[in-house]
């Protein structure tokens, strides 16, 4: 429920920024490449759209980050740019740099206390940039490094626990056929 509820605030918050208040329903594009979670997207933005009658949200896929940074990066300055983009945290300053996004510092200035007080403040911070809110957090990819533990054993080499460890560990496992 929180989510949903936070769903509703984002866009909430982003129609008030960047669209007029008209008479007829606004359609509201929203770019994501959250494909592990994509049916869920789906099922806020249809609450969302159920709750109300001036905006209908179109959650769409986008492909992976770098795919959906490709497409926006065409379409921005277009009638075909997205309304909402889900942007991945490396291409955030870019899309600021290139007027890709709005600030809506003031706006968020307004969002409950409570609401935004449950967010990890290091994921809140990557929403700022230059003194501006430009973004919301919506989710957090977490990098995770696996390992060939049969590989490692085979050459005698310990799992790294610092990046020296990490390159010295890559040079001893690679070989002809493969890099380590």
């Amino acid at each position: 429920m929180r989510h949903l509820r936070f769903f509703t605030l984002l866009l909430s918050t982003l129609l008030l920024l960047a669209l007029p208040l008209g008479s007829a329903q606004t359609v509201i594009t929203y770019w994501h490449s959250q494909d592990a979670t994509e049916s869920l997207i789906s099922t806020f933005a249809e609450e969302f759209n159920a709750s109300q009658s001036d905006y209908r949200v179109v959650p769409e896929f986008q492909g992976n980050y770098q795919e959906a940074w490709i497409k926006l990066a065409a379409a921005l300055g277009s009638s075909g740019a997205p309304t909402v983009f889900d942007a991945e945290v490396t291409v955030f300053p870019r899309i600021v740099e290139e007027g890709g996004a709005a600030d809506m510092s003031a706006l968020v200035a307004e969002l409950p206390a409570d609401l935004t007080a449950d967010i990890y403040p290091a994921l809140w911070d990557y929403g700022e940039l230059d003194g501006g809110r430009y973004g919301l957090p919506w989710n957090m990819s977490m990098l995770t490094l696996y390992y060939n533990a049969t590989a490692f054993e085979q050459r005698g080499v310990e799992p790294p626990t610092t990046w020296e460890e990490f390159e010295a560990a890559a040079e001893r496992l690679t070989t002809r056929n493969t890099r380590g």
